[in-house]
């Protein structure tokens, strides 16, 4: 298992290389200021999908056919909000521990679909984490979710 992590306003981003599947985590270091970074509370604001009851308290997913992508985040109260993302090895996907890369484009009969799972901003799905490591872009049949080191 490799890791790769970015520390901004006490936010931390880690990437989890897991052989044949990746995790990409956003969250608050404990004991950190849940409100210092927003990066996992607008990524949760960004998904236009309905507020789901967990154990760990109210969220929200997204997870594609095949469950190549599987993307959640979670409000977790005074903890703040935490989001993950798994990717599974696929066509789709690149998983690269060396390089600290991960990237899921979607094909484009699927993109259509994630890209109407956000709140879009001038017809285009749009998110980047304040270290500019973390980013989801989508517009029409074009849809990528990529981590880079």
């Amino acid at each position: 298992m490799s890791l790769c992590w970015s520390l901004s306003s006490q936010a931390v981003a880690i990437a989890h290389f897991l052989g044949f599947q990746a995790m990409i985590s956003i969250t608050h270091p404990t004991g950190g200021d849940p409100q210092s970074d927003p990066d996992a509370k607008n990524l949760f604001q960004v998904m236009d999908v309905p507020i789901q009851g967990s154990v760990m308290g109210p969220g929200k997913g997204i997870v594609t056919n095949g469950k190549i992508l599987n993307l959640s985040c979670v409000d977790r109260a005074s903890a703040g909000y935490q989001c993950s993302m798994v990717i599974q090895r696929s066509a789709q996907t690149v998983i690269d521990s060396q390089r600290g890369y991960i990237s899921f484009r979607a094909t484009a009969e699927e993109a259509g679909e994630l890209v109407r799972k956000f709140h879009l901003e001038n017809g285009k799905a749009h998110f980047v984490s304040s270290d500019g490591k973390f980013r989801i872009v989508g517009e029409g049949d074009s849809f990528l979710l990529e981590f880079k080191n």
